[in-house]
C-alpha cells in the first residue's frame, strides 16, 4: 500500500508540474471585472496656530503630502512599498506625508478609485499627492519615494487650512467626522473634500501574511465645496462602524482635492494610461480613540496562488489556486498589543475537519494527516483582552 501511495504522489507531482506552474519576473497587472472621545487634530496641515485670520503671515502654509497606496492581496512585490511606508511613516508624531492603503481586491471603493480615478496599470502604483506624482512598481522604491515626496512637499500650494474632528459615539456605534475648510486665497476656492476611514492594524493580510496598515475601509465625506476668499465651510457627516470594527483602531484621513485638472499618467515612464489628476492641496489625520490596538494575524504560508510540495514553495499556478501536496506547515505572522492567549487553527474539507489550539510560539501547525481536495484554512487569535483576529486561505491538498 505504501508503494502505492508512492506512486500515486509521483504521478500527481508530475502532472501539476506540466500544466500548472509558471515563475513571475515582472511587475505585477491586474486588470478586474466589472466612553465618548473627541480626538482634535493637533497636527492640522497648513495650520497648527491661527490666532490671526487677517495675517497670512502668522500662519503655518507647509505642506503635508497625501498618499495613497494602490495594492492588493495577490500582489507579491506590495509588501515592499507596504513596509517602506509604515517605516517612514510616524503616526503619533510630525511627519512629511499622511497615506492610505487602497486594496483594491477587499474594497469595492478602493478598487473604483483606483481604476476609474486613476486609470491604474499595475500594482503596486503609488499616487502621490492626488497624482502629481506617480511611482509604479517597487523597484528601488524608497530612493524615488523619497525624491518624489521631496518634490510634492515643496510645490506651491494654494492657501488653504483645513482642520478635523472626529466623536466616537459608543452606545450608537458611529463616528461624527467633522472637516472645516479655510480660504485664505484672495479667489474663491473650488473642490473636493475626501475623508478616509482606515484602520491602523487592518483586518486584511497582504501576500506575506502581514497586516496592512491604514486601509481604506469607506469615506466618511465625499463632497464638493467652494468657499469665498476669507471664508470658511464646515461639513459634518455621521459614519457607522459595524461590528468588526474597534474604535480604537481607527484613524481618519481628510483631503482637499483642487477643483482643476492636470494631464497625468498611471503608467510612467511610458505614459500611455492617462487619467485627469486632481491635486491634493490640503491633508490631515486624526485617531478617533486611544487604546490598545486590536491583535492582527496573517497566513504567511502558504501563501495565495502558490504551489507547495513537501513544504517548499515551488512557484505560482497557473489557474490561481494554492496547491499543497505532501505534508506542510501552516505558519502566521502576528501582532497583540495586549499579548496573545492562544491561536485556532481550523482546516475545514469535504473529507475531514482539523481543528487545535496552539498556546505557545510559534503559532503554527503541521499539517500531515491524509487530505484530499479543496479545504479553507483558518487562523484565529485571541489576545488577553478577549479581541480577536482571523484570517483564512483556500487550498487544494493532496497530503497521502
Amino acid at each position: 500500500m505504501k508503494f502505492l501511495h508512492k506512486i500515486a504522489l509521483v504521478l500527481v507531482i508530475s502532472i501539476l508540474l506540466i500544466s500548472s506552474v509558471y515563475m513571475v519576473f515582472f511587475t505585477e497587472t491586474k486588470q478586474t471585472d466589472n466612553n465618548t472621545n473627541d480626538n482634535n487634530n493637533n497636527n492640522q496641515n497648513n495650520s497648527n496656530d491661527n490666532t490671526d485670520n487677517n495675517d497670512d503671515n502668522n500662519q503655518d502654509f507647509t505642506h503635508i503630502v497625501l498618499v495613497e497606496e494602490a495594492t492588493a492581496t495577490w500582489c507579491s512585490n506590495c509588501p515592499i512599498v507596504a513596509d517602506v511606508l509604515h517605516k517612514k511613516f510616524n503616526i503619533s508624531g510630525e511627519t512629511d506625508f499622511y497615506y492610505v492603503s487602497m486594496v483594491e481586491d477587499k474594497n469595492t471603493k478602493a478598487h473604483n478609485r483606483l481604476y476609474n480615478d486613476y486609470n491604474i496599470l499595475g500594482f503596486p502604483t503609488v499616487f502621490i499627492d492626488g497624482g502629481y506624482r506617480v511611482i509604479m512598481g517597487s523597484s528601488d522604491f524608497e530612493k524615488t519615494f523619497n525624491a518624489k515626496l521631496k518634490e510634492a512637499k515643496n510645490r506651491q500650494t494654494p492657501k488653504i487650512l483645513l482642520s478635523l474632528k472626529a466623536k466616537w459615539d459608543e452606545s450608537r456605534k458611529e463616528v461624527t467626522v467633522t472637516a472645516t475648510i479655510e480660504n485664505k486665497e484672495s479667489t474663491t476656492y473650488k473642490g473636493h473634500v475626501r475623508v478616509y476611514v482606515t484602520e491602523i492594524n487592518s483586518q486584511w493580510s497582504d501576500w506575506d501574511g502581514k497586516p496592512y496598515h491604514l486601509a481604506f475601509i469607506d469615506y466618511a465625506i465625499d463632497d464638493d465645496i467652494e468657499i469665498q476668499s476669507d471664508k470658511n465651510q464646515t461639513i459634518t457627516k455621521i459614519w457607522d462602524a459595524d461590528q468588526n470594527i474597534y474604535p480604537e483602531n481607527l484613524w481618519i484621513l481628510a483631503t482637499v482635492f483642487n477643483q482643476k485638472s492636470t494631464k497625468a499618467y498611471s503608467d510612467p515612464p511610458e505614459n500611455e494610461k492617462q487619467f485627469n489628476s486632481y491635486y491634493a492641496d490640503a491633508t490631515t489625520a486624526t485617531r478617533v480613540v486611544e487604546g490598545s490596538l486590536p491583535p492582527v494575524i496573517g497566513i504567511s504560508s502558504p501563501r495565495k496562488w502558490e504551489l507547495y510540495i513537501l513544504g517548499k514553495e515551488i512557484g505560482k499556478t497557473l489557474k490561481g489556486r494554492t496547491l499543497i501536496i505532501g505534508k506542510t506547515t501552516i505558519k502566521t505572522n502576528y501582532q497583540a498589543e495586549a499579548g496573545v492567549e492562544k491561536v485556532e487553527f481550523i482546516i475545514k474539507g469535504g473529507f475531514r475537519q482539523i481543528k487545535e489550539t496552539i498556546t505557545k510560539e510559534p503559532y503554527e501547525l503541521k499539517w500531515s494527516t491524509f487530505a484530499f481536495g479543496r479545504y479553507t484554512i483558518e487562523v484565529k487569535l485571541y489576545d488577553k483582552e478577549g479581541k480577536t483576529a482571523t484570517d483564512s486561505i483556500d487550498v487544494v491538498a493532496f497530503i497521502l
